[in-house]
């Protein structure tokens, strides 16, 4: 009789734990699309997980996605951090203009990394900023 109610109580405490962490994850949600909403600046872990959800929501799961942490890190390769550095200010138009044009049939995903570090390097040079290979 002991170990029958053990193992309700177990199963219970299991079931409330299970609630607790989905109110918790509701109640985060709710709160990152009120930031949104209002137009609150979101941390980066937060706007990460916005699309993360919302690719699930719609079905949609790319297989790559051209995020500026790759075309930043490509530029401090080449660059030097500190010359990457002034790219910032670029960097998310130059991916988005290539995500919105380009085609992957084939190429890999290092030429689309490459043709938008193209497109932030015109740009900074278009406002008078050259960077200096190393």
């Amino acid at each position: 009789m002991n170990a029958a109610l053990q193992s309700k109580t177990s199963r219970a405490a299991r079931a409330f734990a299970a609630w607790r962490c989905r109110q918790r994850d509701q109640g985060r949600r709710l709160a990152r699309g009120l930031a949104y909403a209002i137009g609150r600046p979101l941390a980066e872990a937060d706007l990460h997980a916005m699309r993360v959800e919302m690719n699930y929501r719609l079905g949609y799961y790319p297989l790559m996605t051209l995020a500026v942490e790759d075309v930043r890190h490509e530029a401090d390769i080449r660059y030097g951090a500190k010359e990457a550095l002034k790219l910032k200010p670029w960097l998310d138009a130059a991916c988005d203009r290539v995500a919105s044009k380009w085609d992957n049939n084939g190429d890999t995903f290092g030429a689309a990394v490459d043709w938008a570090l193209e497109n932030a390097l015109a740009s900074a040079s278009g406002h008078g900023i050259e960077l200096e290979i190393l």
